[in-house]
């Protein structure tokens, strides 16, 4: 896996259908098949990713909480990815959600999950004066 064009970390917009607003977060796709998310939500969320055909796969899990911020159930999503170019992949998929048990809750599915990534690229800090 370590020739995967998908390792390294994305800036993703993230879009599920059942919410009013988007949000956004960055995918790191390590080159041994683990995967990292970190959102707008200050949730960080753990997975794991594969090759597919001419895309990926990703499958990560997600804990929900309640307005006490008490943990109250989790959410696995699903990800088809497929890269446009070196710089960007589209992505679509399903959130399931379960409660603590692990048993799939009356409202299991969330609705389709869009999101778009852009590869975060090395960039020369400014020149800085130093005396």
């Amino acid at each position: 896996m370590q020739n995967q064009p998908i390792v390294g970390v994305w800036h993703v917009a993230i879009q599920v259908e059942s919410m009013a607003t988007g949000f956004e977060g960055l995918y790191t796709f390590f080159a041994d098949g683990n995967f990292i998310e970190i959102n707008t939500y200050k949730e960080t969320n753990l997975g794991v990713w594969i090759s597919s055909g001419n895309g990926y796969l990703v499958t990560f899990w997600s804990y929900l909480f309640d307005v006490g911020s008490q943990a109250n159930g989790k959410a696995k999503v699903r990800l088809a990815i497929q890269l446009a170019d070196a710089d960007h992949f589209t992505a679509h998929g399903v959130t399931d959600t379960y409660d603590l048990a692990g048993q799939p809750t009356a409202n299991q599915f969330l609705g389709p999950v869009s999101v778009a990534g852009t590869r975060v690229q090395v960039e020369l800090p400014p020149a800085v004066n130093t005396p």
